[in-house]
């Protein structure tokens, strides 16, 4: 079993796939990863490293979101993952962009309309 002293790291690479509704804008969705880079690049101690459409999944387009927190300290790492998540949030609400969540859509014969469920 090898050890890793974690006190020695100074960078820490940090992934994350945001699940955005099937049915965004796709101009929206093409300037996404502009939006997360420049957020990714105003918070402190963050560099962005990538953000791309990474694929498709059931009811959601998922994006891949990719930064480092430089010389960070373990004390700090979370503090500031919950900055940039509350940003990202932020940046979403200002552009209606949706978080995608499950949802089932019920067609029923001889009706126009869809009932939407969760």
């Amino acid at each position: 079993t090898r050890i890793k002293n974690l006190q020695r790291v100074t960078d820490l690479n940090v992934e994350v796939q945001l699940t955005v509704a099937a049915d965004t804008d796709l101009a929206m969705l093409k300037n996404l990863p502009d939006l997360l880079k420049n957020l990714i690049a105003d918070a402190s101690n963050c560099n962005f490293k990538n953000c791309y459409f990474s694929h498709y999944a059931q009811g959601s387009l998922v994006f891949a979101l990719s930064y480092i927190i430089a010389h960070h300290n373990l004390a700090d790492e979370s503090k500031i993952k919950q900055d940039v998540n509350y940003k990202i949030l932020e940046t979403f609400q200002k552009n209606n962009i949706r978080l995608a969540y499950p949802t089932q859509r019920l067609f029923l014969e001889n009706e126009s309309k869809s009932i939407i469920s969760v």
